[in-house]
């Protein structure tokens, strides 16, 4: 949201907060393990309990999941929750 608003006010504001989120945006956006790049999110912000996925859709695994709580730490989305690698525990 805050880009869309940076970008429609004509802020160039937008472009340096883009380019913060990228890698996530990117990482998140990878075909077949999309949905459970984003469930684990929502779980590690405890928003939701669980993020298994149903079939046919992909676990995730131990790597991914440790890549997606680095980029989220070095982020700082995760600000106040577990360290990335207490993250990974399900």
């Amino acid at each position: 949201m805050r880009i869309y608003t940076a970008f429609t006010r004509g802020d160039r504001a937008a472009a340096a907060i883009f380019a913060r989120y990228a890698s996530y945006i990117r990482y998140e956006g990878q075909q077949g393990i999309g949905l459970a790049l984003r469930k684990e999110l929502l779980r590690l912000r405890g928003m939701i309990a669980t993020s298994v996925v149903r079939q046919p859709g992909s676990a995730l695994d131990d790597v991914t999941r440790q890549e997606l709580a680095d980029i989220l730490a070095r982020l700082g989305i995760l600000e106040g929750s577990p360290t990335p690698r207490a993250a990974v525990a399900r």
